[in-house]
């Protein structure tokens, strides 16, 4: 097996960078958003910020899932400012009946990540995900579960009553890598 030339993709990802920066005013927030989800584990904190801003000044441009995924690629950056999360969070509040039940489900998961501080969301979100319970994959299982089960809100979520007696009901057919998930987040 062939090792890959670590100056090669770092001048491969300096020459991506470059021709971000070259192409920024052509650029729409679709646009920036498909980049931040395919850089966004090698971009520069310069470029992450014009892809912020871009994606901040038309973010009602955005379709759903593209606002999930640029959400999840600001937040692995690591590098992003809280401003851009906190307006991808006001796109799905204001809009969340555009939202599939996996989408929430997807997002409830991402919530978690901070920590009791959208708790309101939560709020929103519960009813269309319960709404949805006969539809929910196990991917959808397993994601409503880790972001409802989060220890840092107020309360407990009756969702979270419904979820875990899916899964007490159906662990015989749950498949093996749900299992493993789940123990792995319980245990």
């Amino acid at each position: 097996m062939e090792q890959i030339d670590e100056t090669l993709v770092q001048q491969l990802q300096t020459s991506i960078d470059n021709c971000i920066h070259q192409n920024a005013k052509h650029l729409k927030a679709s646009e920036a958003a498909l980049l931040i989800q395919a850089i966004q584990t090698f971009a520069k904190e310069e470029t992450v910020e014009l892809l912020d801003r871009i994606i901040g000044n038309d973010v009602y441009e955005l379709g759903p899932q593209q606002v999930v995924e640029s959400l999840k690629a600001f937040l692995n950056t690591q590098k992003s400012r809280p401003k851009i999360q906190l307006l991808l969070l006001k796109r799905i509040k204001d809009n969340v009946k555009e939202y599939t039940v996996s989408e929430l489900c997807e997002v409830s998961m991402i919530l978690r990540t901070y920590g009791g501080a959208h708790e309101g969301m939560y709020n929103l979100i519960e009813p269309y995900i319960l709404n949805k319970i006969p539809s929910l994959t196990e991917n959808d299982l397993v994601m409503a579960l880790v972001g409802f089960y989060n220890p840092e809100l107020s309360r407990r979520f009756d969702l979270l009553d419904q979820l875990e007696s899916i899964v007490v009901d159906q662990i015989d057919s749950l498949s093996q890598d749900t299992v493993e998930v789940l123990l792995n987040f319980f245990s």
